[in-house]
């Protein structure tokens, strides 16, 4: 999209941090009125051609979206030991098409969406609110995410645990998560081991 807009000189955090704030933080009847909004938020001229070219990209994006079964067996059996929260930046459409197709509620406690509270990550208001719905407190959390300024940064600055979860290798150059895993089967092993070494170290404290 950032291409199509001719958008060449800005970084591509910048633009999707635009992106975000403008679209995901309440909710449209259309694609369409969506990118007509972010247009104007990045001063871009509108045309009907252009809307029409951005906003089937975002379709086609959406329709391509994929829920590995892997994640499904995975939060299954965490979700027996544990609490599970979904924080997404995300808009309506997207969210709609995975609660539909893959049924996606069923795997978390809470799930809060930026568009329904009006803030996106980096913001601390999603996590805040999962806090209190989850009823822990952020050092008992564990942030699992596939970017670091979104999702890792604000979650260390409130005492959680994080996991970034960085399948292109884009983020080699950030040291700040507790762990990272670059391929979604490592990231599930990953979940486990953390789920096994927090229940045990429970286990020991109430034997203690």
């Amino acid at each position: 999209i950032k291409k199509k807009l001719g958008l060449t000189e800005m970084n591509i955090f910048q633009f999707s941090s635009i992106l975000e704030k403008t679209i995901m933080t309440k909710k449209f009847k259309t694609v369409e009125d969506e990118f007509s909004e972010l247009l104007v938020a990045l001063k871009v001229e509108q045309t009907d051609s252009l809307l029409y070219s951005i906003s089937e990209v975002w379709k086609k994006n959406v329709s391509n979206l994929y829920f590995p079964p892997i994640l499904d067996e995975m939060l299954r059996e965490a979700k027996k030991s544990v609490k599970l929260a979904l924080l997404t930046n995300t808009d309506s459409f997207p969210f709609e098409f995975v609660k539909l197709r893959y049924g996606l509620e069923k795997y978390f406690d809470c799930v809060i969406t930026s568009y329904e509270i009006g803030s996106v990550k980096p913001e601390t208001k999603i996590f805040d609110i999962a806090c209190e719905r989850l009823g822990v407190k952020p050092e008992e959390v564990v942030m699992c995410g596939d970017n670091p300024f979104n999702d890792i940064i604000p979650a260390k600055g409130l005492g959680m645990k994080t996991i970034l979860v960085d399948t292109k290798r884009v983020f080699s150059e950030f040291k700040s998560a507790d762990y990272v895993v670059n391929n979604i089967k490592d990231f599930v092993d990953r979940v486990k081991t953390i789920s096994y070494i927090e229940y045990q170290n429970k286990f020991v404290s109430q034997k203690a």
